[in-house]
């Protein structure tokens, strides 16, 4: 594999639902990849002026919060790909299905933005990332039946009342990492239709957000 000297841009977007694959399997596509990429080659690779954007989720909201950061900054934290495997093992979610691998993978990657601006932005290299709502590719069908059936799926698309289409996702991550977005860095552009914004207002109830410590707790309940 020949990795260029210099890379400009890079698109963080590969990733899976998780239910196809395992927890681990889930969150070493969704996560390690990219974190891995970043601090062993983007590192070494960019310069100032270059651009990094990452396809994240609104899955991811609640990032922020407490209650996720104690579970999965020890993730974030190791400092190799061996590390952040054993460090993800060690979160005690190992054994969950392969689906809760995608809001974890989410809520650690919407962080990871922010953690890498000391890193990168301070050398003039900037970070962001775009959350999508429910959007049409070809996971469609698998999140359908994550959300519970469409009308689940749907109740993510604010007042769009429909899903996303690729290239509405794939606009907004190309400005951020084009020169109209020179003085972006560290932003997390939600875009489902004001469905989030709404949420935070007050204005809606909040939908879904993860707790991981919660979902620990109750496993350990059991």
């Amino acid at each position: 594999m020949n990795i260029p000297e210099h890379i400009h841009s890079f698109f963080g977007i590969a990733g899976v639902s998780g239910s196809k694959h395992d927890f681990i399997t889930t969150c070493q596509i969704d996560l390690l990849a990219n974190k891995y990429i970043c601090e062993e080659y983007l590192i070494h690779r960019m310069q100032k002026g270059d651009t990094i954007a990452f396809m994240t989720s609104t899955g991811g909201n609640g990032w922020e919060r407490d209650d996720n950061k104690e579970v999965f900054m020890p993730v974030l934290q190791a400092k190799s790909w061996e590390e952040s495997v054993e460090a993800l093992k060690k979160t005690g979610m190992a054994q969950m299905p392969g689906t809760m691998g995608y809001p974890f993978s989410k809520l650690a990657m919407n962080y990871l933005t922010v953690q890498l601006q000391s890193v990168f932005a301070v050398k003039g290299i900037r970070v962001n990332a775009v959350l999508p709502g429910s959007t049409d590719t070809g996971m469609k069908d698998e999140f359908t039946q994550m959300a519970g059936g469409e009308e689940a799926l749907l109740s993510h698309c604010g007042y769009a009342k429909r899903l996303a289409k690729s290239e509405e996702m794939a606009m907004p991550i190309v400005f951020l990492n084009s020169n109209m977005a020179s003085y972006i860095s560290g932003e997390h552009l939600i875009v489902d239709y004001a469905q989030t914004s709404e949420e935070v207002a007050g204005i809606k109830p909040v939908g879904q957000v993860i707790s991981l410590k919660g979902i620990l707790e109750y496993m350990m309940k059991q």
